[in-house]
């Protein structure tokens, strides 16, 4: 599990990184849907058995390796164990690290694979995307279509509200504020990058054409 600080920085984004990841995990205690590999560690007859990351993945490498981890062993979380990261610093850096890994596992998920990691945390982010979409609402239905993102963001706050409580307990209410807003846009982010990969695999399943050469004796 990570520590919920960072290791060098101490900015807004750093320790939002670090608070948001130690919770998360904190809260998957147990049997895991997939593999963090900011900190992990596994016997090395097993590495040796399962086999190296795949170098030709830049995005999605972890993901991958989880999936074929857990073909044959089981994952587990545990606070047993802690370590300390340096996170990423500014919202430049972040949120399009965020995009890109989340496109690029939405575009190559495989089966058995679990998107985001987590069921809630995917719908959380998906709720998110979906107020953000709605909020020209009023323009096209007056003041009764504020209601619509205001419910999709309440119903994305409950999803988190866990984090959210253990957060303005640890930090006060003013920082607790300010990692909600850093966070809504880590779920907007993350979401569009899944919706655009999603996209992607589903124009790449609809266009795909076998090559009629390949498996043709010469």
């Amino acid at each position: 599990m990570l520590r919920p600080e960072s290791l060098l920085t101490r900015n807004l984004v750093a320790e939002y990184r670090a608070l948001q990841m130690h919770h998360w995990w904190l809260a998957r205690q147990g049997p895991m849907e997939g593999l963090h590999t900011a900190l992990c560690a596994m016997r090395a007859e097993v590495f040796r058995e399962v086999g190296p990351f795949n170098p030709d993945l830049r995005h999605t490498e972890a993901p991958e390796y989880g999936h074929r981890l857990r073909q044959r062993y089981e994952v587990r979380g545990t606070a047993a164990i802690a370590g300390v990261h340096d996170h990423d610093t500014t919202l430049r850096v972040l949120l399009p690290k965020v995009f890109l890994r989340a496109r690029a596992s939405a575009a190559e998920v495989r089966p058995g694979e679990t998107l985001g990691g987590a069921t809630a945390r995917v719908l959380a982010s998906g709720l998110v995307l979906a107020a953000a979409l709605t909020s020209p609402l009023p323009l096209v239905t007056g003041p009764a279509g504020v209601a619509v993102p205001l419910v999709l963001l309440a119903g994305a706050t409950a999803l988190e509200a866990g984090t959210y409580r253990r957060v303005a307990a640890d930090r006060g209410v003013r920082f607790g504020l300010r990692f909600a807003l850093v966070h809504l846009l880590y779920q907007l982010t993350s979401a569009a990058g899944a919706a655009v990969g999603t996209g992607q695999r589903l124009w790449h399943r609809l266009t795909w054409r076998p090559d009629p050469t390949v498996g043709v004796p010469r």
